[in-house]
């Protein structure tokens, strides 16, 4: 990077050894100048313009700060796309063939992957560091020995947006699936067209597009090819709405959420009002908890409507919940627990990491089975880097069951920290 400076300006020599012990060891050298721009940004490039030969000039600079400002999207920031970030926040790992490889810190397993290549990134399904699988979420650290684990089958969802930080990885996933929209709207318009000529119906494409997307409560066409591309509505249900369209009688969509029963005995939180009311004795609606975040009572929650199951039950803070409520904002129901609900059993799911030290683990299966007289209906231990990793699902009534429980492991001797997690 001395003759080929880097696009923000960094300039540096750079080498790697390992040592007899296998370590991989990185080993930098730049004049102070250079250090000065490592250190503190491009800006510093000005202080030090006109000094020293080589590296990218001031016109060179300018015009790559341009192209940048130009092509930023609006949801990310200079920073993101230029690299500011100073050398204490950037993380340096390495290829299992000892190339070394730096990205900014936060940085995961699928940003390294998108780093190294596109191609390996798309097709990612997780990696190993230090010879460990661990997930495409798995964070970088500094001096990990990085290998991507691929699948040709494997393609990028709207959910690796949540996973990926650098611009690099992230853009390349924008993109992709900004892709994937617009081959499933072609796919969802021919569909349709194709089903209002055989259904011989007196509509235009446009009509039934604007009948549906008012039915669904959805703003574009766009949206409208995907739901039938993606098979998120039935076609039969497309056929009844678009005959009634054409005869100028569509209906509007009716949900009809549960209303809490006035009762004397109640109180003021379970007032009538249109929001789903969800106990263990609810028999208007058919529904059930959310996989994926394990709703428990005292959560706050929203019911969402899908397609052949009901009513899903789904935490507020449900890594699903923002998706849910962007792409499908018609199907989202106001829902919360009713506050006599005491009976029923939840499970939850808790993380533990603690010393290394003998019996701890049976202290922590003591405490939950024998003292606070609760069922585990799963329990793992194990070693990572010198610590104890451990997950307890258990059966519990409530939210303030789970603070009990924690606050109560924190006080184990041993345990260092003690988290709820989704699953």
């Amino acid at each position: 990077w001395i003759s080929i400076p880097k696009s923000n300006g960094y300039e540096s020599l750079h080498t790697t050894v390992v040592t007899p012990q296998g370590r991989w060891v990185e080993v930098q050298i730049r004049t102070r100048r250079m250090d000065e721009v490592a250190e503190r940004g491009v800006a510093a490039h000005w202080r030090y313009k006109g000094v020293g030969g080589g590296g990218l000039g001031s016109e060179q600079w300018l015009a790559r700060l341009r192209e940048i400002v130009e092509t930023t999207e609006a949801a990310e920031t200079i920073e993101e796309r230029f690299d500011l970030a100073q050398s204490s926040n950037e993380v340096f790992v390495f290829t299992p063939t000892g190339d070394l490889r730096k990205l900014r810190d936060g940085a995961t397993v699928l940003d390294f992957a998108f780093d190294i290549h596109s191609n390996l990134g798309t097709s990612c399904t997780g990696g190993r560091i230090n010879g460990r699988n661990v997930s495409m979420r798995e964070r970088l650290r500094n001096g990990d020995v990085v290998e991507i684990v691929t699948s040709r089958n494997q393609r990028p969802r709207a959910g690796w947006l949540d996973i990926a930080v650098t611009s690099k990885a992230r853009a390349k996933i924008k993109q992709i699936l900004r892709d994937d929209q617009a081959r499933s709207a072609q796919l969802g318009r021919e569909e349709l067209e194709r089903k209002v000529k055989n259904w011989k119906l007196p509509l235009t494409i446009e009509e039934a597009v604007t009948a549906l997307s008012k039915y669904y409560k959805i703003k574009t066409g766009f949206e409208v090819y995907a739901l039938i591309s993606e098979q998120r509505v039935p076609m039969g249900e497309v056929k009844e709405l678009l005959t009634e369209a054409a005869s100028g009688a569509l209906p509007a969509p009716e949900i009809q959420p549960r209303r809490a029963k006035s009762d004397s005995s109640g109180d003021s939180n379970d007032r009538s009002d249109d929001c789903l009311v969800i106990d263990e004795t609810l028999r208007d609606v058919e529904y059930k908890l959310g996989g994926c975040c394990h709703p428990i009572l005292g959560d706050p929650i929203f019911g969402f409507v899908t397609v052949h199951s009901g009513i899903t039950i789904h935490r507020t803070d449900c890594p699903n919940a923002k998706r849910l409520r962007e792409e499908y904002p018609y199907r989202v129901l106001s829902a919360r627990w009713r506050e006599t609900t005491s009976n029923g059993a939840f499970l939850a799911t808790i993380r533990i990491t603690g010393d290394d030290v003998p019996g701890l683990a049976g202290r922590i299966t003591d405490l939950v089975s024998q003292e606070l007289k609760l069922n585990i209906r799963s329990l793992s231990f194990g070693l990572q880097r010198g610590m104890m990793q451990g997950q307890l699902s258990i059966e519990v009534k409530g939210t303030q069951t789970v603070d009990m429980v924690i606050h109560k492991l924190k006080r184990v001797k041993g345990v260092l920290r003690a988290f709820r997690v989704n699953s």
